[in-house]
């Protein structure tokens, strides 16, 4: 889950009370770990870093 600010100075915190909540946010995201594979090709990344991300990003949605 992420706020609609998260930023790249790591601050998370809701501001906009309600609005500012996006459970989705995270599953968004790692989108941008597939698109950087698409990409480069490079396995390694994504067996490392891309594919544990994107399987949370599955389950939380799923079972949300």
């Amino acid at each position: 889950m992420a706020h609609h600010h998260t930023d790249l100075w790591r601050g998370t915190a809701p501001v906009d009370g309600l609005q500012g909540v996006w459970p989705m946010g995270g599953v968004w995201l790692v989108q941008h770990l597939w698109e950087h594979y698409a990409f480069t090709g490079d396995r390694e990344f994504r067996r490392q870093r891309a594919y544990p991300a994107m399987k949370d990003a599955a389950q939380f949605a799923l079972f949300s």
